[in-house]
């Protein structure tokens, strides 16, 4: 008769596949949410764009952007408002440098520079999270140095900048989820349009030039519903000439509606009011590319393949469409 097995050996022995148990699970687990985040297919060219919800999108001065995103934004609360003051003071201080730097070369490249007699330019900034660092402190000085050029010549000028109140779609996401998750639901973040300098401001104050320097704003992107915000506010200006341009590091992306409509879904609404608006004859649109090729999606644009390029080629993008 063999030796009884002791207690030691049957607790190794349930350790062991307590072990091996949790192991397949976590395995097993994991092949899962695999499977569930691949995003659903694309539906037909001519699927409508829809919103899930506009309830917590946000249209407000750049200034208020900071406090507003942390009562409307669930980011706050799962600690992804993550970068303090102090980074934001840097880059501040950054862009400053950056703007002194700056101003003589953006005079050389614009040259003899005419008086713009009846125009209005809405300057129309791409504030995603791919933005954070260079791109948009360089975007941001040359925006301010298009806006300041092109006041002292006689136009006015608008700065408004898009994001999203939110990573993951922020509370819009979540209000989706609470209704039972609808399949193809359309555009499910929620919305940040931020306006940094009006028409009818005489300039870019410094309060706003420091909000729009904010990194905490940047988050993602839905191109088409900005430009056809920022058309609308184009079109109420008192001016004969109306000039739209949008400073954009790459295509449309928001996470949480791409997984659940298809990679296509903001990309091909993009395309369709990019169509309306080039065909609008009240505005001009155009783009400036940032490390993108944006000529892929609009007819008349220009890109940078180096940021400290940016006002360079914003200043002689200016004196070209304006002369049209």
């Amino acid at each position: 008769m063999s030796e009884p097995v002791r207690v030691g050996e049957w607790l190794n022995l349930l350790v062991a596949l307590a072990f091996f148990g949790g192991m397949f699970w976590l395995f097993w687990k994991s092949r899962r949410r695999k499977r569930k985040a691949e995003p659903v297919p694309d539906g037909p060219a001519d699927e409508p764009y829809r919103v899930f919800t506009s309830e917590f999108d946000l249209e407000l001065p750049g200034r208020e952007a900071d406090q507003r995103l942390i009562s409307t934004s669930p980011d706050y609360a799962r600690g992804w408002l993550k970068l303090g003051k102090d980074q934001w003071r840097r880059e501040v201080e950054l862009a400053d440098e950056l703007l002194d730097q700056q101003r003589q070369v953006f005079e050389a490249a614009l040259g003899k520079f005419a008086t713009v007699q009846d125009a209005a330019v809405t300057l129309l900034v791409d504030q995603s999270g791919s933005m954070r660092g260079e791109p948009m402190r360089w975007a941001a000085v040359a925006c301010r140095l298009a806006a300041e050029a092109l006041a002292e010549r006689g136009c006015d000028v608008e700065i408004l900048g898009f994001s999203t109140a939110g990573w993951q779609g922020g509370s819009a996401y979540e209000k989706w989820k609470g209704s039972g998750r609808p399949k193809r639901p359309g555009r499910i973040c929620a919305l940040a349009h931020l306006i940094y300098k009006p028409f009818a401001q005489r300039s870019l104050e410094r309060e706003d030039w420091e909000a729009m320097l904010n990194p905490n704003v940047l988050r993602e992107n839905v191109d088409g519903e900005a430009l056809r915000w920022a058309a609308g506010r184009l079109k109420q200006a008192a001016a004969s000439r109306r000039y739209l341009v949008i400073v954009s590091d790459g295509a449309p992306v928001d996470d949480a509606t791409l997984m659940h409509n298809g990679l296509g879904y903001l990309t091909k609404d993009l395309k369709r009011v990019i169509a309306e608006l080039e065909g609008d004859t009240s505005l001009s649109l155009s783009a400036i590319g940032i490390l993108h090729p944006v000529s892929e999606y609009y007819r008349t644009s220009v890109g940078v393949d180096d940021v400290t390029q940016l006002p360079a080629a914003t200043a002689k993008w200016l004196g070209k469409i304006t002369e049209q």
